[in-house]
């Protein structure tokens, strides 16, 4: 149920921010979306015992989305 009640609230703004947003407020909510699903990534990885500067995955994720075309220079 929860998960639900959440994909009622979500919705509209990502419809909006598909359909209608202008761009700097679409790649806003991709970057936001982006950063809490590695958050989580961070979370499950951290509870399975993997130790290690996870903050630098978002660091790298952060440079890539805003330019792509250093994602060669940070792999």
């Amino acid at each position: 149920m929860k998960r639900i009640l959440t994909a009622l609230v979500l919705v509209p703004f990502a419809l909006y921010s598909i359909y209608w947003a202008p761009h700097w407020i679409f790649v806003g909510i991709v970057f936001a979306m982006a950063a809490l699903c590695y958050h989580e990534f961070a979370g499950i990885a951290d509870a399975s015992g993997v130790k290690g500067p996870l903050w630098i995955g978002f660091i790298a994720g952060a440079i890539a989305m805003w330019r792509p075309d250093a994602t060669s220079l940070i792999v």
